[in-house]
């Protein structure tokens, strides 16, 4: 079963390490917002912090001092998790994957996809979840 859920990846700069996510974190805490997902490669300065409310989740961080440098519309592809699942994804994508611009796994939501076109992603996705709503 495949199904596509669209949220918000927030990319904040790691000015001070570890410390800036725990900052970031405890902020939208604070206000009740949920982290779907978070990833941070190791020696990046950067992470990606997954949410349904983009806007909001930037305006929080921004006016307690934590810059946010995109808020991007991403697609959470839930996928069953099984060998081979990724290798199927990414069969599909072949067609845009000049246009990804990250991938990474968010426990329940599945693979977190963001593209500089989502809708051409979801266009090479379509046989994926069209097997989905036929099962």
């Amino acid at each position: 079963m495949s199904e596509v859920r669209e949220q918000h990846d927030l990319s904040i700069p790691l000015v001070s390490g570890y410390a800036t996510l725990r900052r970031a974190a405890g902020i939208l805490a604070a206000y009740g917002v949920n982290l779907d997902a978070v990833c941070v490669a190791g020696g990046s300065a950067d992470c990606h912090l997954l949410v349904r409310d983009g806007d909001q989740a930037r305006a929080l961080l921004e006016r307690h001092g934590i810059t946010v440098a995109a808020v991007r519309r991403v697609h959470a592809l839930r996928v069953p998790n099984r060998p081979g699942t990724l290798a199927r994804v990414l069969e599909l994508l072949v067609p845009v994957e000049d246009s990804l611009a990250f991938i990474y796994q968010a426990t329940d939501r599945g693979l977190v996809l963001g593209a500089n076109d989502p809708e051409a992603l979801l266009h090479a996705l379509a046989p994926m979840l069209r097997e989905s709503d036929a099962a």
